[in-house]
């Protein structure tokens, strides 16, 4: 069992390895990360016996109480190397919940040969292997949309952070200056391009034209009787118009193929000067060493980033050195309301699909 875990350990590190390369004392401190490295003592059992579900990385304890309810729950920090030395044996698990740091791949699922739903903590799904569950017949449920409210709101509140002069004005208040000058600037009249119309994208137009701004969307799904352009809400653009004539670019995208490196070189140069990009999207969908240049050249004003293709960066990391980048922890869906959302909702749909392929005992 050792063997085999320890296996998919180092094919976890393998998928992710530029990512975790040289990170290995950082990692061993984050309770969320570790798990690629090595043994963790982090257990807890909940339930009421039945089928078993095995429960990794951080999940509410709102969802928690669903699932115990309803089946025997292991709920660990992370997958550790030494399960079998805490009597967990992953190979009885009929379900598997995982958030953003657990690879679901072959190797994982070929340990789990019992497992029939895999609940998604959240709405990416870079560290799912779905073609694998397909072919095994595993049910896939996620918290889709559950988080679309608290990304929406992360995206808005930069633009008033960037267009607005809080902390400055009120520094100069308790310095004693009193500056008259620290108004900031509108942002009714400019205009938003956004990449990616999925729940979250039309979450962030109907906001930013409620405050006054122009819409501008590239997706191809979009057609021309879809709500929002027949209410007037936005206009749509191929990617190179979008990109000249936005003040501000979000981008909404899943990472696939055809996303990877979506936003480079190239498409900086096409935006126009003093703007601003935030990235809320997935790592990877922008190309982080081409935004570092386009921040420290002075072509763009600032940007926002949520999401980076390694997580944690690495030390030397072209982003930490511009102070015109907003760096956040992947964070913008884990508001308090979002994770309660999310987590119950998957946990629900674990419980119903685990009530489908069998009754559970009560």
């Amino acid at each position: 069992m050792q063997d085999e875990t320890g296996n998919f350990l180092r094919i976890a590190e393998q998928d992710f390895g530029k990512c975790f390369s040289g990170q290995e004392n950082r990692l061993r401190g984050d309770p969320e990360l570790h798990f690629l490295l090595g043994p963790m003592h982090n257990l807890s059992r909940y339930g009421r016996g039945g089928s078993l579900i095995l429960v990794i990385e951080m999940i509410e304890q709102a969802a928690l109480e669903i699932l115990a309810a309803a089946a025997s729950v292991r709920h660990l920090n992370a997958l550790l190397e030494d399960a079998a030395g805490d009597n967990l044996d992953i190979r009885s698990a009929q379900a598997l919940i995982v958030r953003n740091r657990t690879v679901v791949n072959e190797h994982l699922l070929n340990i789990m040969p019992r497992l029939t739903v895999v609940g998604r903590l959240g709405t990416g799904l870079d560290n799912i292997d779905v073609g694998a569950l397909r072919a095994r017949g595993i049910t896939l449920v996620t918290g889709r949309g559950a988080n679309a409210i608290s990304v929406a709101e992360w995206v808005i509140g930069y633009l008033f952070m960037v267009m607005k002069t809080y902390r400055e004005a009120d520094a100069s208040v308790r310095q004693g200056r009193w500056d008259r000058h620290l108004g900031g600037h509108e942002l009714a009249g400019r205009t938003m391009g956004i990449v990616g119309m999925g729940d979250i994208g039309r979450r962030v137009a109907r906001r930013v034209r409620a405050l006054g701004l122009k819409v501008v969307a590239c997706d191809p799904r979009l057609g021309p009787h879809d709500d929002l352009i027949e209410d007037g809400t936005l206009t749509v653009l191929p990617l190179p118009g979008l990109l000249e004539q936005a003040d501000f670019v979000s981008v909404h995208v899943p990472l696939t193929p055809a996303t990877r490196g979506l936003i480079g070189r190239e498409e900086f140069a096409r935006m126009k000067e003093g703007a601003y990009l935030i990235q809320t999207s997935r790592g990877g969908v922008v190309d982080e060493e081409a935004l570092a240049r386009a921040l420290a050249s002075g072509h763009l004003a600032g940007s926002l980033v949520d999401v980076l293709e390694c997580e944690p960066p690495a030390n030397g990391h072209p982003l930490l050195s511009q102070p015109n980048c907003v760096l956040t922890p992947h964070v913008a869906g884990l508001t308090v309301e979002a994770r309660e959302r999310v987590d119950t909702s998957v946990a629900r749909s674990v419980v119903e699909v685990l009530g489908r392929e069998a009754p559970v005992p009560s």
